[in-house]
């Protein structure tokens, strides 16, 4: 017997869910923590396990990282198979005792945008083989993804809070923290992304290092073909990331700039660099 209940141990008692005491009864078997139609990689899984002592807490993934409504249109950003592995990895590093996946098929009724393309596809099934497990997911490329607003299906009485977008100014610098489940990053090919809400210079740290910056050439770290509203190129800013800066668990990022600035997005994409060919 399992409960799938909000990200918040307070929004729970705010809908009259007891946790504590259903625990104290053993009515759950365990209990499975998530947004509503929000695929996050942020919660609060430690505060649950600590609440309710000896029962497993799993972690919801859905299909959709959000996206904006449009003159009544809503522009998604569907989940890849890099952003479901960094999910999965990022939820393990939080103590997910197992995961849960919602609407994964949902990807496959998108229909058509105003201007009549279809965006219907079918969903990243090769994963299901690897999320099972931190083990079968280390190596694989993934793509993990600070928590933004999406205020389409925001249920912040409910939930717990994204911390995207948000600001930084030159007397309050930005920190952020983002869960990175590499047990072996030294020698991945780690790249930063940050998304401002227009364009502008900026310093970033992560976890105390200052990372050196590079032009950002495309879109998206990793091909994201469905999502309907990517950003502007002329507001994302790469940064090189040396693996053995990276920590298993959370990784502090702070975002200073010389004047105030708007954090939009916030991803890391890694990947194995292939070992040389053997002469």
């Amino acid at each position: 017997m399992c409960a799938r209940v909000p990200s918040s141990l307070a929004g729970c008692r705010r809908l009259g869910l007891d946790l504590a005491e259903w625990n104290r009864r053993r009515y759950l078997d365990f209990v499975t923590v998530g947004k509503f139609l929000q695929l996050v990689q942020e919660l609060p899984i430690a505060e649950f396990k600590r609440a309710l002592p000896g029962l497993p807490v799993c972690a919801s993934i859905d299909y959709v990282l959000g996206g904006p409504l449009v003159d009544g249109y809503f522009l998604p950003r569907d989940g890849t198979a890099e952003i479901y592995r960094g999910t999965a990895a990022a939820l393990y590093a939080q103590g997910a005792d197992g995961l849960a996946l919602f609407n994964m098929f949902a990807a496959q009724a998108n229909g058509n945008d105003p201007q009549g393309k279809n965006w219907n596809h079918e969903e990243p099934l090769e994963v299901l083989r690897e999320m099972g497990d931190p083990a079968t997911l280390e190596g694989r490329p993934k793509l993990y993804v600070a928590d933004a607003r999406f205020p389409l299906f925001d249920r912040p009485r409910f939930d717990s809070p994204a911390h995207l977008p948000a600001v930084s100014q030159p007397s309050a610098p930005l920190h952020l923290t983002l869960h990175v489940g590499e047990k072996s990053p030294r020698k991945k090919k780690c790249v930063l992304r940050v998304v401002l809400a227009g364009p502008a210079e900026l310093k970033v740290e992560l976890n105390g290092r200052a990372l050196g910056s590079r032009a950002a050439t495309l879109v998206h770290l990793f091909p994201e073909p469905y999502d309907q509203k990517p950003p502007a190129l002329a507001t994302c800013r790469d940064f090189t990331v040396d693996g053995s800066v990276l920590k298993y668990g959370a990784n502090e990022i702070t975002v200073s700039a010389s004047e105030k600035i708007t954090v939009a997005g916030l991803e890391l994409a890694v990947e194995s660099v292939e070992p040389s060919p053997t002469r």
